[in-house]
C-alpha cells in the first residue's frame, strides 16, 4: 500500500462519511441517491485501486462533478470487485475466488460509503432513510477514523 502524508492544512478538512446498506447493486443505489437528494454521481471514473502486498484491489467509485448548484459526492462499494479472470472463478463445490476484501475493514456491515466535503446534506439524512431501497444508514465521524482510514479517504476524494 502506498503511503500517504497528510499534512496540517488536510487534518482541519473535515469529511462527511456515511455507511449504507442496500441490497441494490451500485448502479441501482447511486440512481436512488441521485433522486433522493439532487445529485448527478455518475461512473465515469476507472475503479478506486489499492494495492496491498498480495494484489490489487479494485471497488466501483461513483462521483458527482464539481457543480456548484449541486452537492459533491463519491459513492464507493467498500467490498472490492470480483476478478475477471478464469482462474479466480469458484467451482461448485469451493468459495476460492469468492472472496472479496474490504476497502475499509472495521465497516464490513456497511457494502457503501458515501462521502462528501459539503455537510449542509447531511441533515437530509432522513430523505435517504426513507427510501425503501436502503436498509440503513449509519453515519461515521471522520474523525474516529484511523489515520489509514483516512488516508484512504482522502485518496479517494483527491480531485481528479
Amino acid at each position: 500500500m502506498t503511503t500517504h502524508l497528510l499534512h496540517d492544512w488536510e487534518e482541519d478538512v473535515d469529511l462527511f462519511v456515511v455507511g449504507i446498506s442496500s441490497h441494490l447493486e451500485d448502479y441501482r443505489l447511486a440512481y436512488a441517491i441521485n433522486k433522493a437528494l439532487g445529485t448527478a454521481l455518475v461512473n465515469e471514473a476507472a475503479p478506486f485501486s489499492v494495492f496491498s502486498k498480495k494484489e490489487e484491489q479494485q471497488y466501483s467509485l461513483y462521483f458527482s462533478p464539481k457543480n456548484y448548484s449541486l452537492p459533491h459526492f463519491y459513492l464507493v462499494s467498500n467490498q472490492s470487485l470480483p476478478k475477471n479472470n478464469l482462474k479466480n472463478m469458484p467451482t461448485l463445490f469451493s468459495d476460492e475466488g469468492l472472496y472479496r476484501s474490504y476497502l475499509l475493514n472495521r465497516f464490513k456491515k456497511w457494502p457503501y460509503i458515501l462521502i462528501s466535503e459539503d455537510g449542509a446534506w447531511f441533515d437530509q439524512l432522513n430523505v435517504l432513510r426513507e427510501n425503501r431501497e436502503i436498509s440503513y444508514l449509519h453515519p461515521i465521524i471522520y474523525t474516529t477514523l484511523n489515520k489509514n482510514e483516512q488516508a484512504l479517504i482522502k485518496e479517494i476524494t483527491y480531485d481528479e
